[in-house]
């Protein structure tokens, strides 16, 4: 499933004689079970220097744990590096607290209005079930070449992002109808579900859209019927295609499930009565050679609506009697093993 980019501000930084504020923010990732956090920098307007960097956060244990490495106080080694920053001190000071000091050796880091990546922090995702409640404590500036402290500014508190997380997608199906099941084990920015169908080897199609639970952290089930079958097959395979409300989606694994009718069978068609369009269903348990016609109460061939060889399934003919006047008609379907007649009824 899909996972979306963090951003925490933070903001720093003060150039000369004047003060300037610097945002600052952690974007994140999720890479496999590794919750990335990496901490940027930059200027609202200007450039400035950053020498010496104290942060501190707080993080929600329950759902994130941090390496031994910075248990033991020891330095973060960081994957890939940042210059400019060699010396990288990153130490638990509580049981869901982090100190990060950065210290400029040489060249001090320069920071403009394009964010400066500083350090990266690996966490383990321990429960994705759980927030990270990721939130800025303190930040301490001191600026290299003799500047003053850097002002800081806000510091938005964030959360672990959640994918939509299907948990099981089924499809079972009873006589002439298919049930999709599926559940969510979390969800973030979910508007909903559009449930796509292909029969056979058609085209994907829209069917339906099943509205989502927004944001949660606790399993969601949902159901969705499909009753709409006669539509010239008898193999049907879905999946689901999540959106969030910013319009960015995912689709699901397919499911798949085969409907074989068990006996000959006409509908009704529907509308009815109608004018001039209706729709006739009939269902074959097996591959038929068979003919429709139409007739009048008469008894006369008004048309033959269709003549052919039907694979095994559900399928559907449409009747058009612009040219016919109103009143009762007789439709018919027939092959070596099977006929039956239906009346229906045009109204102009």
């Amino acid at each position: 499933m899909k996972y979306l980019s963090l951003t925490f501000l933070l903001i720093l930084i003060t150039v000369k004689s004047y003060s300037q504020t610097v945002d600052g923010q952690f974007n994140s990732n999720i890479v496999g079970n590794t919750y990335q956090v990496t901490i940027q920098a930059n200027m609202q307007s200007g450039i400035g220097s950053a020498g010496l960097v104290s942060i501190d956060f707080t993080f929600n244990n329950l759902g994130l744990s941090i390496p031994a490495s910075l248990v033991n106080g020891v330095d973060y080694i960081l994957q890939g590096g940042f210059a400019g920053y060699p010396t990288k001190n990153v130490t638990k000071i509580g049981s869901n607290k982090v100190s990060v000091n950065l210290a400029t050796s040489s060249t001090p880091v320069s920071l403009s209005t394009t964010p400066t990546a500083i350090i990266q922090l690996n966490f383990t995702i321990i429960d994705a079930g759980q927030f990270s409640m990721l939130t800025w404590t303190k930040t301490q500036i001191a600026p290299a070449f003799g500047q003053g402290n850097y002002a800081v500014g806000n510091w938005p508190n964030l959360d672990l992002p959640l994918p939509v997380e299907l948990s099981s997608f089924t499809a079972t199906a009873n006589q002439n109808t298919v049930h999709l099941k599926w559940e969510t084990k979390t969800e973030l920015n979910n508007s909903g579900f559009n449930v796509e169908r292909r029969i056979n080897e058609g085209d994907w199609n829209r069917i339906g859209f099943v509205e989502g639970s927004g944001n949660s952290t606790l399993p969601k089930e949902y159901i969705f019927t499909d009753q709409d079958l006669f539509t010239g097959g008898s193999k049907f395979k879905y999946r689901l295609k999540q959106i969030d409300h910013d319009g960015t989606f995912e689709y699901s694994d397919i499911v798949e499930v085969e409907v074989v009718p068990t006996q000959f069978e006409l509908s009704q068609n529907y509308p009815n009565p109608f004018n001039p369009i209706t729709t006739i269903n009939f269902s074959l348990p097996k591959q038929t050679q068979l003919k429709i016609n139409i007739y009048n109460m008469l008894g006369e061939l008004v048309e033959t609506l269709s003549e052919g060889t039907y694979e095994a399934g559900y399928h559907k003919v449409t009747f058009n009697a612009s040219i016919l006047p109103s009143g009762a008609y007789l439709y018919r379907i027939e092959n070596d093993a099977f006929v039956q007649v239906k009346k229906m009824l045009l109204l102009k």
